[in-house]
């Protein structure tokens, strides 16, 4: 019996083969889509899950509190781990962690600079789960000046993964010896390093502040499985409200294992990256549901047909049990076969989606029985649901009505069915192409939009080691060169100021307004390097020495504000407002315009400069160059550099790459809702050509009598476009107010955001209309074409 079902389920599937394979394509796309999509979602779930021990790593985070709001922090004062440790009980080990900087690494010849650098307490590698493959996890960060590099750094300077007890000089100063070796920092580890060092490096390179008010390192705990978290929180709050009396913060901790999904910064309570885990989830459910309804389509169209096979089999004894079981069965065979096809499709463009998202999936690292029983369920239920259609409704057909000529062809049920699964997946793929268009035209506003200062032809030089000193004597020489307009020094990049702090004063402030104010720390010409637009007042100036601040035991120096700041100083006149902050205080002499020193997606803070000519807080040489002179002056700039600093590489960046960077994850997000838009709309095309092939063989007579007639080729063609056209429209009435819904929600994330025009709406309806137009008119002009005289035989 089980043989002669499958012998007939294959003679179906060879009878009608363009039904077939557009079938069998649509489906294994879909699935193909869903299955590339459900890895991304999972790798993004299972973010730390390699920690043996993680469901006891917490890191610890800051409320701080002030009358603007509540201020969320991850870091923490850079003693407080060790005492936390000590005097908590249910606190088993904490380690503190934090990024060192650029450092000059030098092996031989070898010399590169390395920016992917942490320092951590010598318990990290019994705290986390990263295996060393040379060295000793328990002491490998026991001696002052030991390390620990992955393989791939460890091949990078010794052309070996074994370097254990060789040498790597640091910044011309230091010598670190190599104590151990890790293999790889998985991709969905929240903490990313190529290398780590002892903390106390930190005090070495005066990277470490021990006062409590100091909030900049990272702190991890392991709890014990029995420790309460809100009395954990209690006691961080407590202990360090004794080292720093006059502090309001208070101190939580966080499970590890959300980090990534959940961690949130600042002012409200962002969604954080788990958003992209449901808009992508739900996605993958769209792709497939389309994929899904496509086969249904098809697969009633398909059968319908077969109602003299029916009531044949009828006549010669089947059962309706027997009809149910066999069209059941071949729609199962077929999804079983377009799940095989799409585990092809995956492992053919697995390739392409890891550079688009990002990711590093391979098929082979799922290929378990979990996913292989999830796969065959999704098999099963797509064959069973697309089958329960043609088995129910054709299989109760009596054999009397359907010998007589009664087909069920033209049921008006079944027509108004495959008419609603049209619209339902026509609607999701005009929705995912507004939302394509909309996150596009987001990501190109912020990219686009003006940050307040000319971000372009501006680059900086990181300082590390002995270039710092000697900042003086290179921005000197830079100036030199008659394609460099200007030159600043900063203590942050341009692109991302992340230091804030409060007990900002003034005369006659409010006592009850508290807040945060971001600060940089600069060199004269400041505002005129960076081409910050001044309100009111000027920029530091070398004419002044009254602003320059010499150390920070000087008591006097003068002050920029933004306009965000001034409104909060709300005075008529603010220039020559006295502003004490740290124990010092100044002047404000000048009012600059409010420009993004974060990413555009924030609202622009509240944020003070202070000059001052002590190279210890330069970091940054910032240069604005001559746009028609860029060809040469970089190498000129670098034959400059190495006359100075001939031990140093020459290491720079463009401000406009960093900003391109900060949205990555958009340009990710949207490529891949792109894609999937593409990939809708080609599936649900599919279906519907399947469809108007199936129509205009089912209308193949009525054509040719209205060709015997007179009816023009136009008008059969309109004939048989009509009813698609007119499905087509009612999916764009359905999908553009849920997709205005959708993205209005999405966009109220970002502070600056594009508009919701209606001509996106309009065009991506229009789009649709225009493809689907183009899809069906094959079939159309085919059967309008067809000779009278055939389709009079036809039957």
């Amino acid at each position: 019996m089980l043989k002669n079902y499958l012998l007939i389920a294959f003679r179906n599937l060879f009878r009608q083969k363009s039904l077939s394979f557009i079938n069998i394509l649509g489906l294994s796309l879909g699935l193909a889509c869903t299955i590339l999509i459900l890895f991304w979602v999972l790798d993004e779930l299972n973010y730390d899950r390699f920690h043996g021990n993680i469901d006891n790593l917490y890191r610890v985070e800051e409320d701080q509190h002030y009358s603007s709001g509540t201020y969320h922090v991850n870091v923490t004062p850079y003693p407080s781990g060790p005492v936390w440790a000590e005097r908590i009980p249910e606190i088993q080990n904490a380690t503190r962690l934090n990024g060192v900087g650029g450092l000059l690494f030098q092996v031989g010849d070898r010399s590169f600079y390395e920016s992917n650098l942490k320092a951590a307490d010598s318990i990290f590698f019994e705290m986390f789960t990263f295996p060393l493959i040379h060295g000793n996890p328990k002491t490998a960060l026991n001696e002052p000046f030991s390390i620990v590099l992955t393989k791939e750094l460890a091949q990078k300077y010794f052309d070996t993964d074994n370097p254990i007890g060789k040498s790597i000089s640091v910044n011309n100063q230091y010598e670190f010896t190599v104590k151990g070796v890790i293999d790889k920092v998985p991709k969905n580890s929240w903490i990313q390093f190529d290398a780590i060092m002892p903390f106390d490096f930190l005090k070495e390179i005066k990277q470490y502040n021990d006062h409590w008010g100091s909030n900049s390192i990272t702190t991890f705990v392991e709890l014990n499985n029995e420790a309460d978290l809100v009395k954990v929180d209690t006691m961080l709050t407590n202990i360090a409200r004794e080292h720093n009396p006059e502090s309001t913060t208070d101190f939580l901790v966080a499970p590890m294992k959300r980090l990534h999904l959940f961690s949130y910064f600042g002012y409200g309570h962002a969604p954080g990256n788990v958003q992209y885990v449901y808009i992508f989830s739900i996605l993958a459910i769209f792709v497939l549901l389309i994929a899904c309804i496509n086969f249904m389509n098809l697969s009633t169209a398909r059968s319908v047909n077969r109602s003299n096979e029916i009531g044949v089999r009828k006549v010669v004894g089947a059962f309706r049990k027997n009809i149910i079981t066999q069209f059941f069965g071949e729609s199962i065979l077929m999804a079983v076969l377009s799940t095989i096809l799409a585990l092809f499709w995956v492992q053919l463009i697995s390739g392409v989606f890891n550079n688009i998202s990002g990711k590093d999936i391979v098929l082979e690292d799922y290929m378990n029985y979990q996913f292989l029983i999830a796969l065959t369920i999704v098999a099963l239920l797509t064959g069973l649901i697309s089958g329960t259609y043609p088995a129910l409704y054709l299989s109760r057909f009596k054999p009397i009505q359907v010998l007589k000529g009664y087909s069920g062809t033209g049921s008006k049920g079944s027509s108004i069915f495959r008419q609603i699964l049209v619209v339902f997946q026509f609607s999701i793929s005009i929705f995912l192409v507004i939302g394509t268009v909309i996150i596009y035209n987001q990501l190109n506003f912020m990219r686009n939009k003006k940050v307040g200062y000319d971000k372009e032809m501006l680059m900086y030089v990181p300082l590390r080691g002995e270039t710092q000193p000697n900042y003086h004597i290179i921005r000197d020489a830079f100036l030199r060169e008659s394609f460099v307009e200007s030159v600043t020094g900063t203590v942050h990049n341009p692109s991302m100021i992340g230091s804030n702090t409060g007990g900002v004063e003034w005369p006659g402030k409010d006592p009850d307004l508290e807040f945060l104010a971001s600060y940089n720390i600069v060199d004269f010409n400041y505002a005129k390097t960076y081409g910050i637009e001044m309100k009111e007042g000027r920029d530091f100036s070398p004419d002044y020495p009254g602003d320059l601040i010499q150390s920070f035991e000087d008591t006097v120096g003068n002050f920029l504000i933004n306009e965000k700041l001034a409104q909060l100083i709300d005075k008529p006149d603010i220039l020559g407002t006295e502003l004490n902050v740290w124990g010092f205080s100044g002047k404000i002499v000048g009012i600059m315009k409010d420009f993004h020193f974060k990413s555009v997606r924030e609202e622009v803070e509240p944020m003070f400069v202070i000059v001052t000519d002590t190279t210890g807080f330069i970091n940054n040489m910032v240069v604005r160059l001559d746009p028609k002179q860029i060809a040469t002056s970089m190498k000129k700039l670098e034959v400059v550099w190495n006359d100075i600093m001939p031990g140093y590489p020459f290491d720079y960046k463009f401000v406009n790459d960093d900003i391109d960077r900060m949205y990555r994850t958009e340009e990710r997000m949207g490529s891949l809702v792109k894609y999937l838009a593409i990939l809708a709309i080609i599936i649900a095309c599919l279906g519907l050509f399947g469809l108007a092939s199936y129509t205009a063989e089912q209308r193949t007579k009525e054509i040719g009598i209205r060709k015997v007639m007179g009816a023009t080729q136009t008008m059969v063609i309109q004939l048989l476009s009509r009813r698609f056209a007119l499905l087509v429209f009612i999916s764009a009435i359905l999908a553009c107010p849920l997709a205005w819904f959708a993205m209005n929600k999405f966009l109220q994330e970002y502070d600056t955001k594009t508009s919701l025009d209606w001509w996106i709406f309009a065009g991506a309806a229009l789009l649709a209309m225009i493809i689907a137009q183009i899809t069906i008119s094959y079939q159309a002009i085919k059967a309008a074409n067809t000779n009278p005289a055939q389709a009079l035989r036809y039957e």
